[in-house]
């Protein structure tokens, strides 16, 4: 009998994902704030991998600059790293 849901290919969906998410350990993206002034790393499971912060910002006249420039920076690593994921799963021969 012919299943129409697939449910037959679910020990293949589940090998891709798991090559998924090992290759999302090892990708990265990097979003900058304030021309580069701040720098956030994630990878693709959204782990923060490292924070640069310029010296030049380490006053304390600067600190709410910094926190928005970090989480700006944050956003922009994230947005990189959706994009990236969403291209892998589409175009990677995932599966999925």
């Amino acid at each position: 009998m012919n299943n129409p849901f697939g449910f037959g290919d679910l020990g293949k969906l589940k090998d891709s994902m798991q090559q998924l998410q090992e290759k999302m350990k090892t990708t990265t993206a990097t979003g900058e704030a304030g021309a580069g002034m701040v720098t956030v790393t994630i990878n693709g499971l959204m782990e923060v991998q490292s924070v640069h912060i310029d010296k030049e910002l380490m006053t304390a006249e600067d600190q709410h600059t910094v926190e928005v420039l970090i989480a700006s920076a944050f956003s922009d690593a994230m947005a990189k790293i959706k994009s990236s994921t969403a291209q892998q799963v589409m175009g990677g021969g995932f599966g999925v």
